[in-house]
């Protein structure tokens, strides 16, 4: 996680893969420079277990292909005006 800060503090865009812990506490609120991409469907997503009980399924059944189409409709946000430039 340090990379990602130090992103944030020279205000370079971001992506970052959140499972147990809330995005809200890790990123700046609206800002469209610094992304998440997480499994919002599930029922435990951020619950800032240590543990997990259900053998991190909120990382293991995150795709591929799921973070990179994240990464690429955060790209086009950006491109779009609505943030920083890539």
């Amino acid at each position: 996680n340090g990379p990602k800060h130090m992103a944030m503090a020279l205000e370079i865009p971001t992506l970052v893969v959140h499972g147990a812990t809330r995005p809200a506490n890790w990123n700046p609120p609206g800002d469209p420079r610094f992304q998440v991409v997480r499994r919002d469907e599930l029922f435990c997503i951020g619950c800032e277990q240590n543990e997990c009980p259900f053998k991190l399924e909120c990382m293991t059944g995150l795709t591929p292909e799921r973070v990179l189409k994240r990464l690429f409709d955060a790209f086009d946000s950006l491109r779009a005006g609505r943030g920083a430039r890539v």
